[in-house]
Parts: C-alpha cells; structure tokens; sequence
C-alpha cells in the first residue's frame, strides 16, 4: 500500500476528512434549521385547521339561531305584526351565512390539501456521496 505512504499523502488525507467533516457539521446544521422552520409550518397548519373548525360550529350556530328567529317571525305574523322589515334582516343574514358556509369550505379543502406530513426522523447518521477521492486515496496507475 504505497500510495498511503508519504506525509504529503498523510495530510492530504487529513485535510479531505477535515473538509468532509466540516460540510457534515454544515448539513446537520441546515437540517436543524429546516426541522425547525417545518415544526413551524405543522403549528401553523394545525391553527388554521382548529380555527376552520371553530368557524364551522359557529356558522352551525348561526343557521340554528336563523331557523329560530324565522320561527318567531311567524308567530308574530300570525298575531298581526307587521314583520317585513324583519324579515328582510333575516333573509340578509341568511345570505351572509350562505356566503360564509361556501367561503369556510374552500378554505376547508385548501387546508387540508397542504397539510404536511411529520417531517422524517433525523438520522443518526449522515450520508455522503463522494464523486472523486482526494489524490492521496487515487492508486497511481
């Protein structure tokens, strides 16, 4: 094993691990960064995802809340009120929730179609794909 021989070789050697180990450092280091910033994204999601939600059971409860004020409505008219400009609000309000059913829906399905996966386990080791060896590991041919 001449070629392994020499201090020239020796510190070639040395300075192409010391680089190799420094680009590992360097990518465990951007890796932690894109662990992080996806972490944020999930939290991030997951919010959104619980705030679609809330605003689904409150629209839920806004339409309950107009099938009783219609119900009212009819009580009164039947006792002679004269409901029509209630019936006008409540047939605005209605809308209003119509608009808000369909708008809570399409940002229902945007949600849950960039929902992230778990970001993948780090691993316990790196790996490396070396393209050319450092002249001191090259056989002389």
């Amino acid at each position: 094993m001449s070629w392994l021989t020499g201090r020239e070789n020796h510190e070639e050697l040395m300075q192409a691990l010391g680089s190799i180990a420094q680009r590992l450092t360097e990518i465990e280091t951007t890796q932690g960064e894109i662990m992080t910033a996806q972490n944020d994204i999930n939290a991030a999601v997951a919010q959104i995802s619980a705030s679609i939600t809330d605003i689904g059971t409150q629209i839920t409860s806004l339409g309950t809340d107009v099938t009783a004020i219609q119900a009212e409505i009819a009580t009164l008219q039947q006792q002679g009120v004269d409901t029509s400009a209630l019936n006008a609000a409540v047939a605005s309000l209605a809308s209003t929730q119509s608009g808000l059913d369909s708008a809570v829906a399409t940002v229902g399905v945007l949600a849950s179609s960039v929902n992230p996966s778990p970001p993948p386990a780090a691993a316990s080791s790196a790996t490396t794909t070396v393209t050319e060896a450092p002249s001191a590991l090259r056989r002389p041919v």
